[in-house]
């Protein structure tokens, strides 16, 4: 099972390269190689997208900040599937809503347990702002709701080996908001950080990401750092030991206490036609009440297009009516004879 989740995503991504390839518009993307987060796609556009995430668990953190290594013969596995469907309501304004299917895969020398299903479900909506000079601000609002509910067991009792969670159970209620600078035509930084309020009755947190991006045609490269700070509001921070234990596996992922990471990514993108392909590998390095770990994912994009701000300006100066029809210049561009149509009698 260790080696077969890998081989899914790599088969995706040879799948999602012979799309690429495929495609009949060989001149340029209409798609860019890149869109940093404050950005919404264009008015009357739909976008499609397919996200699969593999996540390897190579120790803990634990709620100290401590690294604690796995423990010989055991270790965690999740693989999540993403889609999404967007549309541009406006120029400005970004509609969107997701599922997301999980597969977790938990295993140690005497058990080895598998479980998968519909995680979640989730909704948002981003308002973009005129750009001023070369940045442009976003925000954000996203509500995500899991499929599940998950069994609280009481502290120090054992956890069952014929069951493991898919993750966090109940809503989850996420504010953003997006910078993005251009710094030159190729190159762009951006960023975003917000508010979340996750379920499992977990602390409030606070999102980040920063990251720059060389932008070429069809091509894009990115480099950054993303996290997760907590605001310290759990109830067992003082008294790790009462908080009520979940069929989590060799993980500490799921039912943390004041979690937070860094996990530093490299990303390359591949633009062509409607379609863009996108490939990350990040690695947590540090953190409190999670896991440290290997993290690849790879997208594919599809997008209508829609209606550029050029294509309305050009539309928009086409809108007028005829009224008359010029016949003839003068040599000297002196005079004109104009013919408006026998029911104006010129």
């Amino acid at each position: 099972m260790i080696m077969r989740l890998p081989i899914v995503l790599c088969s995706l991504a040879v799948l999602s390269f012979q799309t690429l390839a495929a495609s009949k518009n060989s001149v340029g993307p209409t798609l860019p190689s890149y869109s940093p987060s404050s950005s919404t796609i264009n008015h009357g556009a739909f976008e499609i997208e397919g996200r699969a995430n593999y996540f390897q668990t190579t120790g803990h953190f634990d709620y100290d900040g401590t690294k604690v290594p796995l423990e010989e013969g055991s270790g965690f596995e999740k693989i999540d599937g993403d889609a999404y469907l967007r549309y541009g309501v406006s120029r400005q304004i970004q509609l969107d809503i997701g599922a997301r299917f999980r597969q977790n895969h938990s295993f140690n020398e005497n058990v080895d347990i598998t479980s998968s299903g519909l995680e979640s479900y989730t909704a948002g909506a981003k308002y973009s702002f005129d750009s001023f000079g070369r940045w442009l601000f976003a925000v954000e609002l996203r509500y995500r709701q899991t499929a599940y509910t998950n069994e609280d067991l009481e502290a120090g009792t054992a956890t069952p080996t014929d069951k493991l969670e898919l993750g966090d159970a109940g809503a989850e209620s996420t504010a953003l908001a997006h910078i993005t600078f251009e710094r030159t035509k190729n190159n762009i930084f951006s960023g975003y950080f917000g508010y979340n309020r996750p379920g499992n009755s977990l602390s409030p947190e606070i999102p980040w990401n920063i990251e720059t991006a060389f932008k070429y045609q069809n091509w894009a490269f990115i480099g950054g750092v993303k996290g997760l700070y907590s605001l310290g509001a759990s109830d067992y921070a003082e008294a790790t030991d009462l908080k009520p234990r979940q069929a989590d596996g060799e993980t500490m992922l799921f039912n943390s206490i004041n979690r937070s990471y860094m996990e530093p990514f490299l990303g390359i993108n591949y633009a062509s036609g409607s379609w863009r392909l996108e490939g990350k590998m990040g690695h947590v390095l540090s953190g409190v009440s999670t896991d440290e770990g290997n993290e690849f994912q790879i997208g594919l994009v599809y997008n209508t297009g829609g209606t550029t701000l050029t294509e309305k300006k050009v539309e928009s100066f086409k809108e007028y009516e005829v009224e008359g029809t010029v016949l003839k210049v003068s040599p000297r561009n002196t005079f004109v004879k104009i013919d408006q149509g026998t029911a104006h009698d010129i």
